[in-house]
């Protein structure tokens, strides 16, 4: 059975993402097992995340995107790894928020260079 390679998917998914449409984010990631992993992989690279109340964004060095919060739980499980720039953009602080997962992620690796927490 024929197979992409593994570097055209992983930038088809960096591509997706750039479109900035969660919807096709999601079929893609969904869509089967090697595009599943190629987005794992392309978020584990997000060096930048900003969390505001109605979306996320993304994004590597000077390249921002914005995403959905129907996106967030994949994005969970895989972010958190390289992040040095982290934006919360409100205030939300419970133990259970959908961004939880991030922010322990990103303690935990403790690899962050810039912090910024905005009351909104």
């Amino acid at each position: 059975m024929p197979c992409l390679s593994r570097d055209i998917l992983f930038d088809v998914g960096e591509k997706i993402i750039e479109n900035g449409d969660s919807g096709i984010v999601t079929r893609f990631t969904l869509s089967g097992k090697q595009s599943l992993q190629a987005m794992k992989n392309v978020s584990a690279t997000v060096k930048h995340i900003e969390l505001h109340k109605d979306h996320f964004i993304i994004g590597w060095d000077q390249k921002c995107y914005k995403l959905h919060k129907s996106n967030l739980k994949f994005f969970t499980s895989c972010i958190g790894n390289s992040v040095i720039d982290l934006h919360i953009n409100f205030t939300f602080y419970e133990p259970t928020s959908e961004y939880q997962r991030i922010i322990d992620k990103v303690i935990d690796r403790k690899r962050m260079f810039l912090f910024y927490a905005f009351n909104l």
